[in-house]
Parts: structure tokens; sequence; C-alpha cells
């Protein structure tokens, strides 16, 4: 039995260890009520910082609280500060002009309009270094989340992390606005996103995240797609984890990115990079080199008609028509025995999947699934996420899709040609584990004994509750 990769953040994303305790939102007086100032210049700004090498990040607190002086604090990842003041009073109910923040590290213009809103930073110099900002007007009904974190690619020549942070428009609990700021090759883009298909877990609400127009970097342009997390009750916190692609040279690009903040500590990880991996299966993986396959692969080995894109780096676990060949239905994808950190928590798989889309006409029959599952006993099996067949018109060929009410057919989120991030949460209590076990097995249950009935997985997480 292999041992399973156990992962730190700080192993991870080498930075991310550096966690600092900060809250949701870069700390402000918890009395202080943002209704008050919705409509005015005056109230909280938040926002996040980089420097243009990617080698500092923060998140921005701006307060503009009366006429006198107002104070930007940055807060940055490693748990330090800095402060910069306006220079010349800020009018209430007038327009904010290009008034300047000075500071003994940092200097910038702030602008914004009359009501607070097209908040924008100019000419951002950190220790005399270029550097950016972004913000925007947090008010009581749009609320500004601020991350920071890191991006990695092991395929640029510089594995070392750079900035990717996010700021977030909105409460946390349904469809919202993003931006994202990134640092690459000594400057900095930003762009667009929005959060959707949120739902409720526990302590938790988690959210997808995805870009609304790639970032145009030199000949070619990145795309990126996530999760992200949120506490709701006991957690205090906010956390995104994902991917992003980079293509249109002659060397595409992709990696994966990770906040600072975090809600759950990663506990096991498989990316399918490196062998032996960190699961078992059921049956000897296999190819007959064209639709018939079930193992880790770089596509080199399986049909040239089998096509899944936004593969983060190179390899990943894909099957297709697993009896064909003669193996004994369902096979599974084990990660055997994890060791839980802390006791009693909420447990998160995060994964990535994509099937082999075949047009208009999709493959799965009502026979076949996929189904990720937890045990605490590696006896009884609980499904965490199922995937299944839409309800069509016919037994065969439907669309696959997330099982949402346990009913053997597919109503939610679908599986596409395309990777993207699907999540699963279960818990960790007296019910579900009585017997008190300190670790947990998941495995990926196939079900796919037809021509053309495929999966794709990639990047598999548990994620622990950080309590």
């Amino acid at each position: 039995m292999k041992k399973l990769l156990i992962l730190s953040l700080s192993a991870l994303f080498m930075v991310a260890c550096s966690q600092d305790e900060q809250e949701l939102t870069a700390p402000a007086d918890s009395a202080f009520d943002l209704k008050a100032f919705d409509n005015s210049n005056f109230g909280i700004y938040e926002g996040v910082f980089t420097t243009d090498k990617g080698d500092k990040r923060a998140t921005v607190t701006i307060k503009i609280l009366d006429e006198e002086v107002a104070m930007a604090t940055l807060y940055f990842s490693d748990g330090t500060t800095t402060v910069a003041r306006s220079t010349s009073p800020i009018l209430k109910g007038e327009a904010i002009d290009l008034v300047s923040f000075e500071g003994k590290e940092v200097s910038f213009n702030f602008s914004a309009d009359v009501d607070g809103s097209n908040a924008t930073v100019s000419n951002v110099i950190y220790l005399k270094e270029a550097a950016d900002i972004i913000t925007a007007k947090s008010t009581s009904r749009a609320p500004v989340t601020s991350l920071t974190g890191t991006y990695i690619c092991n395929t640029c020549g510089n594995p070392n992390p750079r900035t990717f942070n996010v700021m977030i428009s909105g409460d946390g609990t349904g469809d919202q606005t993003y931006t994202a700021q990134t640092s690459f090759n000594g400057n900095t883009f930003n762009g667009n996103g929005a959060q959707s298909g949120c739902a409720a877990a526990g302590n938790f609400d988690y959210c997808d995240i995805n870009d609304t127009g790639s970032i145009t970097v030199g000949a070619g342009s990145v795309n990126w797609s996530g999760t992200v997390i949120y506490g709701n009750g006991l957690a205090d916190c906010g956390q995104l984890i994902g991917q992003w692609y980079f293509t249109g040279s002659a060397n595409n690009k992709s990696g994966i990115f990770a906040t600072d903040q975090r809600c759950t500590g990663i506990i096991a990880a498989e990316d399918f990079e490196s062998t032996p991996g960190a699961y078992t299966t059921s049956t000897a993986e296999f190819t007959d080199g064209g639709t018939d396959f079930f193992l880790r692969t770089d596509g080199s080995d399986i049909g040239g008609a089998y096509v899944v894109d936004n593969i983060v780096e190179n390899f990943f676990f894909a099957a297709q028509d697993i009896d064909g060949e003669g193996a004994t239905l369902p096979a599974y994808l084990e990660f055997t025995d994890i060791t839980l950190v802390t006791g009693n928590e909420q447990l998160f798989v995060d994964l990535l999947l994509a099937e082999d889309d075949d047009g208009s006409n999709q493959d799965w029959d009502d026979s076949d699934n996929v189904i990720v599952q937890y045990s605490f006993d590696n006896t009884i099996w609980t499904d965490i996420i199922a995937i299944e067949g839409e309800l069509g018109g016919s037994t065969f060929n439907n669309t696959p899709r997330v099982d949402t009410n346990g009913d053997g057919f597919g109503d939610g989120k679908e599986v596409t040609n395309v990777f993207d991030n699907f999540v699963g949460t279960f818990q960790n209590n007296s019910t579900t584990n009585p017997s008190g076990s300190g670790t947990v097995s998941i495995r990926i249950q196939f079900q796919l004994n037809s021509g053309d009935e495929d999966i794709a997985i990639d990047n598999f997480y548990l994620l622990e509750e950080v309590n």
C-alpha cells in the first residue's frame, strides 16, 4: 500500500505557511457601521497590493472618516504592516481627485467618485519600486473581501511563488464579482471574474469562481478557475484554491494558486505528475492505445481523438470503457488511511473533472456513474460527489452532471471537456465516525462500461477544517 502524499500549505506554496491570523477582511473597527457611508465618499475602502516583482503582497484598508487625515494600512502576508496618510484634506460630499498618500515605505494617489464608487489607486511606489493597488468601497450592500495569495508554475523555469491576490465584492453568500491581481515578469496584470454556484455546508459556504475574460500577457492569455470557501457562523475565514492556464504561445503553461488566508488545511493531495502516486487502483492500470483505458496519462498512450482541455501541467488520470479489456466493474481509484490532523471537523474533497465531449450527443448511459466516497473504517462507504447521466428521453447518451438529490440522475453542475473544480463535503463526528478513527479513506468508483463513456481526474485535494 502506497503512503498517501501528505502536504502542508508551506510545501505546496512555500510562503503560505506564513499565515498571519488576519481576519477575512483587513482589521477595521468592529463597531463601524458601513451603512452610514453607503452613498458617501467617506467610509472604508478595501483592496489588495503587490509589488510588480511579486515578492511582497498585502491586503489594504483605506479609512476616510473625517476631513482631517485619511489613513491607509497595508497588512502584509508575513504579518507586518505599514501606514500611509493623506497629505491634503478630503472633503465629504465631493469627488476625490488624486489625493496623495505618503508613508515611510509606500506612497500612492487615490481617487473616487462622490459616492465612493470607481475608486482607483495610481502611481504606487513601495520602497522606491513600482507596485500596484486595486481597491473598492466596502458598503453594507457589497462588502469587500480582500485575499492575498500566490500561484506557482513548475514548468516555467522559475518555480518560486508569485502574487495572485483576489478582491471580492459581495457578502460571500451568492453570486458576486471579483478582481484578480497577478504579477508576472516584473509587471502587474488585473482581470475580472465571477463567483457562482454557492452551496452551504456546515460552518462554510463554498462557491465556484471563474474568470469572465482572460488576462492578456504578451502574445498569450491567462484563464483561471477555482473554489472559494467562506466561513459562516463559527469560522471567520476566506480561502480560494484553483488552477490557471496560459495559452497562445509555443509552450502553453499551467499551474495552481491559493490564498494565504484559509478556512482549511490541505492534508492530502495528488496531481498525478509523478510515480509512484499517492493512490492505488482496484485493477492494474491499462490502455489499449485507443478507446479502452484506466490509467495515469499525458494523452500520449491513449487514442488521439480523446480530448480534454485546461490540463494542469502534463498528467491526469483517465478512464473509458473500463470493462472493454476485461476489467471488473466497478473499478476504484483509492486514497487509503489519510491521517486526520484535528478532531471533530468538516472535510472537503476538491478535485478537477472533465470528460471527452462528443458535441451535441453526450455519451453517458443510465448505467454509467463516477462516485467519490469516504470511509472511516474501510468498510462502510458513503457518497460525497456522484456524477450521473441526466434524466433524458432515452436511457442512452445523456449529459453527465452532479446528482444533487441522490436519485441516480444528474441534475446539477455539468462535467464538460474543460477541467473544472468539483467540491463535496462531509463531517467527521460521532455519527459518521463512531469509532473515533484518526484516519479516513477516499475512493473514486468508476462504472463506465460502454464505448465513449469516460472521465478525467486531476488535482485531488482533501481539505480539513482549521479550528
